[in-house]
């Protein structure tokens, strides 16, 4: 039939099956050449490493000498849009062991999803197990109004079989939880040290945390060396010399080179100050490189008379006087006769000059 999809058992291979259509339902697998004859655990998954897998059943069908077992429909709306790969582990147990003894990796196709016609997860998990329990008697599944009506064909004739799972009823509201507790912390300076206050749900919690103990007093330090400086001139400079606590240091500075001669300054021109007797005062005249200036200064006016003063009293009685001698306290003819002529003489240069 065009739902069971056939392979064959190979040990310590995966054996890839024929590919399946995503939102299949009532597909069966069935292994040949296993050499089992029992019912046995059939693991199925999505990874073939990881996670966790789904325990099925496949039973074993005499005429056809194989183990049929059905491929769970949930496990055919993966959803993703894209293939994948569903993968069953034939599983033996015994009293001692449990062995995986072989691998199937079945390719599904992805396809869009369908509106309608396909089971609700419950039905299409009923299927499967009234599937698992039926093994390999020829089944049809259809879809009515009052649930899924599945036809079951076997050696002894055909009987139709109604599976619906009646829908719970709602369970009850839960009470309402506790109103939450933000957490609250304070911390308060103290004067050892610092008291920290947490307040929450379950009530408050009170730490307090001391200050460190005072430490160890530190090892004296080395004694403090003032560096010295000494500068001393040289004959091409200075030399400098610092003395500190690494030890003496000499640096010798050299005098600068002589620098260029400078341009040629200006000529220098030296003020001349003159004055002249005007008849309120005197005029002053000086000239310099920025040219003359001439001031006029005013005799001041003439002050007030000033009040008698006391007669002062007799001094005393001076020495004798003495009698001049011609020719010895004053002077002679011929001197007189040359102190003229030298007047004369003069008169004709003389500008302002009164005699």
């Amino acid at each position: 039939m065009a739902d069971i999809i056939k392979a064959r058992a190979r040990r310590g291979a995966i054996v890839q099956t024929a590919p399946v259509f995503e939102y299949d339902h009532g597909r069966r697998l069935a292994i040949y050449d296993t050499g089992l004859a029992a019912t046995t655990p059939v693991h199925w998954s999505y990874d073939l490493a990881d996670g966790t897998a789904a325990v099925g059943l496949a039973t074993y069908n005499s005429e056809e000498d194989c183990l049929t077992a059905a491929i769970p429909s949930s496990m055919l709306k993966y959803g993703r849009g894209i293939d994948y790969k569903l993968y069953a582990f034939v599983y033996v147990e015994t009293e001692d062991e449990g062995l995986t003894v072989y691998r199937f990796a079945i390719p599904v196709t992805a396809r869009p999803c369908p509106d309608e016609g396909v089971p609700s997860e419950k039905e299409a998990t009923l299927i499967e197990q009234a599937i698992t329990a039926l093994g390999s008697f020829d089944i049809e599944v259809e879809e009515t109004e009052d649930g899924c009506v599945v036809t079951i064909t076997n050696p002894s004739g055909e009987k139709s079989v109604t599976i619906k799972g009646d829908k719970g009823d709602q369970g009850e509201t839960g009470p309402k939880g506790d109103a939450g507790v933000s957490p609250t912390a304070t911390v308060a300076q103290t004067a050892s040290g610092a008291t920290i206050t947490i307040t929450d749900a379950s009530g408050t919690t009170t730490a307090d945390i001391a200050n460190g103990s005072k430490g160890d007093k530190g090892d004296k330090g080395d004694a403090g060396v003032s560096p010295a400086i000494n500068v001393a001139q040289t004959s091409s400079g200075a030399r400098i010399t610092i003395t500190d606590a690494s030890g003496t240091t000499t640096a010798n500075i050299s005098n600068g080179s002589k620098g260029d001669k400078g341009d040629k300054g200006d000529a220098g021109i030296s003020p001349t100050v003159n004055v002249t007797q005007t008849s309120s005062g005197a005029r002053i005249t000086i000239t310099d490189a920025s040219g003359t200036t001439t001031a006029n200064i005013s005799n001041g006016s003439k002050g007030e008379t000033g009040p008698k003063g006391d007669t002062g009293a007799t001094g005393p009685q001076g020495p004798a006087g003495v009698t001049p001698v011609k020719g010895v306290d004053y002077f002679t003819q011929s001197d007189i006769d040359a102190l003229v002529d030298d007047v004369i003489a003069a008169l004709p240069n003389a500008d302002t000059t009164g005699y």
